[in-house]
């Protein structure tokens, strides 16, 4: 079990206010959302609140391609 985080930089620098959203990874595409969508932190992090399996995630970063967690 762990948490699932993720920390965006633009140029080596934080970015902060992005909508993003975590799913279950079924063959590398969306599955079973995790949590609600959250937003990037002033460090740019973001991070779903609740412990989860350690199994391959995606996530969905506002204006990006899904990214295998």
């Amino acid at each position: 079990m762990g948490y699932l985080i993720v920390r965006i930089y633009f140029h080596r620098v934080p970015v902060e206010g992005l909508e993003v959203r975590f799913y279950i990874s079924q063959d590398g595409e969306k599955g079973d959302p995790i949590g609600e969508a959250v937003r990037t932190t002033t460090t740019g992090t973001a991070r779903v609140e609740m412990l989860v399996p350690a199994v391959e995630y995606v996530c969905e970063i506002e204006n990006q391609p899904l990214a295998r967690v």
